[in-house]
């Protein structure tokens, strides 16, 4: 069933008004999602670290925007093609300012190793199957990505376990993600009738609340960081108050 057959489809069934507002708002929600980061990003930018934030929730996020572009292209949907772009190059951009205020010691090869192969492999399927298998796999395929977007923030679950601080999972990117979640598994299940689409974000609904709840039973309480040279400043000052000191008691 082609697109314009889904849709004269939904709309006889749940109305012209419930599908203009599904064909827009799950792509705004993706938007919201795609964009809640930059807050995180521009506290990284101006401590100078990236402190307990892992790279590995946006290394995730770039793979699944890239595979996403290739089934969008193939589906032949304006509204995932134009999310996933948009996502895709966010991600990059993401990715960029973690790597160049990166934490001493913070894991970087993981992964970007994990986002290259995922979108190698995409690129392979997209490039090596006929369109009519082609797209049933990298649905399938882009449908497990979406969860693993999902999971990505609870990589640091360990750290936030044992500090019982929840501060290495953003708070926009949860909620974002969550309402996300619902209005795309909506669009999926209502308007294209495709599992590759709504499915993962029933899946994907997991660990979103999961974050939700961390956030709220452990509270964030670490410190503001502070940038790495006003951190040495303050040291030194007070090394010399200090020597200033002893010679007064001396």
């Amino acid at each position: 069933m082609d697109m314009a057959m889904r849709l004269q489809v939904a709309r006889s069934v749940w109305g012209s008004g419930t599908v203009a507002f599904l064909q827009v708002a799950p792509p705004l929600s993706a938007f919201v999602m795609i964009l809640s980061p930059l807050a995180t990003m521009a506290r990284i930018h101006q401590s100078r670290s990236t402190g307990n934030y892992p790279l590995m929730p946006y290394a995730l996020m770039l793979a699944n925007s890239s595979v996403q572009v290739l089934y969008a292209i193939l589906l032949r949907d304006p509204s995932i093609l134009t999310t996933h772009f948009v996502g895709f190059v966010s991600a990059l951009f993401y990715c960029m300012i973690w790597i160049a205020y990166r934490s001493p010691g913070a894991p970087v090869g993981t992964p970007l190793g994990v986002a290259t192969a995922v979108t190698v492999v995409g690129i392979f399927f997209f490039s090596s199957l006929p369109p009519e298998i082609a797209t049933p796999v990298i649905g399938l395929y882009g449908a497990i990505l979406i969860v693993s977007v999902f999971v990505g923030p609870l990589y640091s679950l360990k750290l936030v376990l044992a500090s019982k601080d929840s501060s290495s999972i953003p708070l926009p990117f949860a909620v974002a993600g969550t309402v996300c979640s619902v209005l795309w598994l909506s669009y999926g299940l209502l308007v294209l009738q495709e599992p590759a689409v709504w499915l993962p974000n029933v899946v994907g609904l997991v660990p979103n609340f999961m974050q939700l709840f961390l956030l709220w039973y452990y509270p964030s309480v670490t410190k503001k960081m502070v940038p790495e040279t006003e951190a040495t400043t303050e040291v030194v000052v007070n090394e010399v108050d200090a020597e200033s000191n002893t010679r007064r008691i001396l």
